[in-house]
């Protein structure tokens, strides 16, 4: 059997072929476990205790540049907004979009929910808000994403935290209810969302 002629080329597991212009195909060593792409997909399902109108654009784009600035992304263009009157008024609400350079962040508020659907009493609005990207998610950008859902007055919030490299396989998956022993923030510091 041959042996190796280079020994340190046995303790890369992962290589990228990258190519220039006018160059030959090169390959890229990478640590062993070490995975450049991630695929995160982050979603939330939040019920609110005030609603979002045509008037609060301006507040919901912020709300997702605030978020795009705390998980560490880059925008490719301007934060997009539209209202949604919906031929019922379930349907009515305000919708945002951020494309980032690894995917986007997005959010779409119904301001009346089928009251069959929430959890909460006190219950006005519902978001479904998620943020994916080929990039990795931390617990503390996710943490520092999360806090800005407080000036909604969130009744009920349901967080799953998708690992979409190899398939869909969901990483986290917790809930948090109003009223329970813990407000929204105090809660949300104790947890440990990414693995």
């Amino acid at each position: 059997m041959a042996k190796s002629t280079n020994a340190k080329s046995t303790h890369h597991k992962f290589t990228h072929t990258k190519s220039r212009p006018g160059s030959r195909r090169t390959k890229t060593k990478h640590k062993p476990g070490h995975d450049s792409i991630l695929h995160h997909h982050l979603l939330i399902r939040c019920e609110l205790g005030t609603r979002l109108y045509k008037t609060d654009s301006s507040r919901l784009n912020e709300f997702l540049d605030d978020i795009t600035r705390d998980i560490h992304m880059k925008k490719l263009g301007a934060t997009q907004i539209f209202w949604v009157d919906g031929e019922h008024i379930s349907q009515q609400g305000i919708t945002g979009v951020n494309i980032i350079e690894t995917s986007h962040i997005a959010a779409h508020v119904w301001n009346h929910p089928e009251a069959r659907i929430l959890h909460h009493a006190n219950s006005r609005a519902l978001m479904q808000f998620d943020i994916y990207t080929c990039a990795k998610l931390t617990n503390e950008s996710i943490i520092a994403a999360l806090e800005h859902l407080e000036q909604f007055q969130p009744t009920h919030i349901t967080i799953t935290l998708l690992n979409r490299k190899w398939s869909l396989t969901i990483d986290r998956h917790m809930t948090w209810t109003l009223g329970d022993s813990q407000t929204w923030r105090s809660w949300l510091d104790k947890q440990k969302i990414t693995k």
